[in-house]
């Protein structure tokens, strides 16, 4: 399956040991190296893409459990975005048309824009100027990814109600193109130790930690696997 949690640690390793093998070799061998380095981790910078992703997406689930159901005045505003954001989850698709064209519209967004989508993804990653969004992707998605640049190539978004864990599939015989990117967005839990608290949901908003793809909490969704 792609997008494995252990791939993606392998990959990490031979990384880091070329990369460290940069620094004990002369100038002529140092180019033959940097080759091999952006050859051999590839699938390194790939799969480090789509971790990126995940937490991003991530992030804006916990968003939406975090604010939707606050009733506090001085969050009505997180609120008002919380619940436009889970439009985007519940009715991916708009008029029986495009699948997931909806839900892409917020994925393809950047939140320098003036569109809607935009706006919404600013106030989830930006509203705090104290944040260092380094190392984030905006839009999320590419329109290759999406599927939306005329090669018939990219992602199909698919959204599972069902589970807290996410996935990227391989192409299919019946669509050989196209990779499964399956998101996952379950009935938030009821808040409470055992589960999830609402301090969880914000601190995983709010984390940049470089290399930390995932929420220590397991009820937090996860999506990729």
């Amino acid at each position: 399956m792609f997008g494995s949690r252990d791939s993606f640690c392998k990959s990490e390793k031979v990384h880091r040991l070329l990369n460290n093998q940069l620094g004990d070799i002369d100038k002529e061998n140092k180019e033959i190296l940097r080759n091999k380095l952006q050859q051999e981790t590839a699938p390194y910078m790939f799969l480090k893409r789509i971790y990126q992703q995940g937490k991003q997406v991530s992030q804006i689930i916990a968003y939406i459990w975090r604010w939707a159901d606050d009733e506090n005045p001085k969050n009505k505003q997180e609120q008002e975005v919380a619940n436009e954001l889970t439009k985007y989850f519940e009715s991916p698709t708009e008029n029986n048309q495009d699948p997931g064209g909806r839900l892409k519209k917020l994925l393809g967004a950047h939140p320098d824009d003036s569109s809607k989508e935009g706006n919404l993804l600013h106030r989830v990653f930006f509203e705090k100027p104290s944040i260092d969004n380094e190392g984030y992707i905006f839009p999320i998605f590419s329109k290759f990814e999406l599927g939306e640049d005329g090669s018939g190539l990219g992602y199909s978004i698919n959204v599972d109600i069902t589970s807290y864990q996410g996935s990227l599939s391989d192409t299919s015989i019946n669509h050989p193109y196209i990779f499964v990117h399956t998101i996952p967005y379950p009935a938030r839990p009821q808040l409470s130790k055992a589960t999830v608290t609402l301090d969880e949901l914000e601190d995983w908003v709010e984390d940049r930690t470089q290399g930390k793809y995932y929420a220590d909490n397991p009820y937090i969704p996860t999506t990729t696997s």
